[in-house]
């Protein structure tokens, strides 16, 4: 994927970069059962960018489908862009594989994750955990990745509009369903947070600054173990 490829989808670069990211994971829901029928992968994009606005508004394809109402995307370029994601045959794929071809879609740069600390954590079936704002569930998706019988709830905090679409995402590929589940939690600077429960394991990765260092979030989260990924 290309940025070229993605910039012919439309004019503007956030709305490209959505309906990039609404595609991918349009095709990753069609093909693994997410969508309600009568819902099909060769659906009109705008039917299925619908469902998947009533389904999980954390996704925030609401403003791509307006777009593509409009009449200003380029229908050839999404057409010729979904074809591209079909073949990548996602579904097969583990679902790292899936949420960084969303990363790349939407044009996030995230850090490298410490992967050996994520595989060495002592995590039990119903761990609970809490990734810091604004990794979009990477390092927890890598967690999942490593523990395959790992069933607690991973909360996964956003600040921004692409970390809350790909910690939507990221719960969904944990879940294997795309209704919301209240995993992502919207912190941003100037509001009050809400308060976190008692967790078993935090994930300390991306922090914006106003959040910050690794010792002061330590102190603030409640968390019986910690990483920094």
């Amino acid at each position: 994927m290309t940025p070229e490829f993605v910039a012919a989808l439309h004019p503007d670069d956030p709305a490209a970069r959505a309906i990039a990211f609404g595609l991918v994971v349009s095709d990753l829901a069609a093909a693994r059962g997410w969508l309600p029928a009568p819902a099909r992968p060769d659906a009109d994009i705008g039917q299925v960018l619908d469902i998947l606005d009533c389904q999980n508004p954390l996704l925030q394809v609401g403003p791509v489908l307006a777009s593509y109402d409009s009449g200003i995307v380029d229908r050839r370029a999404v057409d010729e862009f979904a074809a591209w994601v079909r073949a990548q045959r996602l579904e097969r794929e583990p679902p790292l594989v899936a949420f960084e071809l969303a990363m790349l879609a939407l044009g996030a740069e995230l850090p490298g994750v410490v992967l050996r600390s994520l595989r060495e954590a002592d995590l039990a079936a119903d761990s609970t955990t809490f990734e810091t704002p604004d990794g979009g569930g990477y390092a927890t998706t890598f967690l999942a990745t490593y523990h395959p019988g790992w069933r607690g709830r991973a909360l996964i905090g956003a600040s921004t509009a692409t970390a809350q679409r790909l910690g939507a995402l990221a719960s969904a590929l944990r879940s294997d369903t795309l209704s919301p589940t209240g995993d992502v939690v919207r912190m941003v600077e100037q509001e009050t947070h809400p308060a976190l429960p008692t967790i078993d394991l935090l994930l300390i990765y991306n922090p914006p600054t106003w959040f910050g260092n690794p010792a002061d979030v330590r102190r603030r989260v409640p968390a019986r173990h910690a990483i920094l990924a």
